[in-house]
């Protein structure tokens, strides 16, 4: 394989579609400096997070959105950050609600799965003595988001069962 032109370490195979193919490595060149490729496209030394040299085809987006960026003055660039705060704000409301749905079961939803805690308003209603592990779980239950008419609705559903 053939060294590049322009730069000591780097070697190329000649089919690279990028100015690599004509022997110009990216290493070898500043970032930012421009070149026709083998392919006839331009293309651009840009950098990686990791700091190495890249060759980078130049696109018709990368073009208009540059020529754009330039045109624009403050006063829309202070709109445009307040509009993005504002929608930040919107979804942030929206994913909080649907945590308290979830987060927070009814009582009733928790009965379904807890069969001990309709022993226990059975006892409750039927006037029965509570060990004192059953009066704390009571107790727990009350501290539940509770249906419509409280723990007293459901205490009487349950009487006489």
């Amino acid at each position: 394989m053939p060294k590049c032109k322009n730069a000591n370490t780097g070697t190329y195979k000649g089919t690279e579609p990028s100015p690599k193919g004509l022997g110009y490595c990216a290493r070898g060149e500043k970032v930012g400096k421009k070149k026709k490729g083998l392919d006839g496209n331009m293309w651009e030394v840009k950098e990686t997070k990791k700091g190495i040299a890249r060759w980078v085809k130049i696109t018709k987006k990368d073009k208009s959105t540059k020529k754009k960026k330039s045109i624009k003055n403050k006063s829309t660039k202070k709109k445009s950050i307040k509009d993005k705060s504002t929608k930040k704000k919107s979804t942030k409301k929206k994913s909080t609600k649907k945590k308290k749905s979830f987060k927070y079961p009814t009582l009733l939803e928790q009965m379904k799965d807890n069969p001990w805690m309709k022993d226990i308003l059975i006892k409750v209603a039927n006037n029965e003595m509570l060990t004192d592990y059953d009066k704390e779980l009571f107790k727990m239950m009350k501290e539940q988001p509770l249906p419509p008419g409280g723990i007293d609705k459901l205490i009487k559903k349950f009487k006489n069962k």
